[in-house]
């Protein structure tokens, strides 16, 4: 799981440098990586459900960096796919509710996407990265609603969700970027 593992991180990096053609290339090569390697483990069960936990973060990956890239209809019909597959696997669900919810919010359809990661916050307890995501992006839809008055306590809210966020998973994305958005 190291290579998927460093091929996940270095996709991360270049999401985060700007470079979305190549990181949404190393998610794709992720992506089958791990699904390759699903085929190689079937006499591991105690490493299935880690890969499988690196293959969302692939398909993860993929989305935002459609989303990173602002092709928000192509987003769209990626995480629509993701959910038809999802199936009986809750994380899927989550990531693919999340990335339907994050359209919905680069669309500035704030009530829509409100209650898209609602949803995912309360269906996807299990899953913190998508739980994490969830609530971070509850406070940017409160904030933003906040500032169009459609909700007059959204900044107290944004704010609350914003630390919930950093005390119950302070070790992610959403923790670092919640402290930055505070309003």
């Amino acid at each position: 799981d190291w290579r998927l593992r460093a091929l996940l991180v270095h996709g991360e990096i270049l999401l985060a440098a700007g470079d979305v053609r190549r990181a949404s290339e190393i998610y794709t090569e992720a992506e089958r990586a791990t699904g390759l390697t699903a085929n190689e483990i079937t006499d591991r069960p105690d490493l299935q459900p880690i890969v499988a936990s690196l293959g969302l973060s692939a398909k993860v990956g993929v989305g935002r960096s459609l989303l990173a890239d602002d092709n928000v209809s192509q987003a769209r019909s990626y995480y629509s796919t993701l959910l038809g597959e999802a199936r009986d696997d809750p994380s899927v669900r989550a990531a693919a509710g999340n990335g339907l919810a994050e359209c919905d919010f680069r669309d500035g359809r704030m009530k829509e996407a409100q209650l898209g990661f609602a949803r995912v916050a309360i269906e996807a307890a299990g899953t913190p990265e998508e739980h994490a995501r969830a609530l971070y992006f509850l406070g940017r839809c409160a904030d933003e609603l906040d500032k169009t008055g459609a909700e007059p306590s959204g900044a107290t809210r944004a704010v609350a969700y914003f630390q919930e966020v950093q005390k119950r998973y302070p070790q992610t994305t959403w923790a670092r970027q919640a402290a930055q958005a505070r309003p």
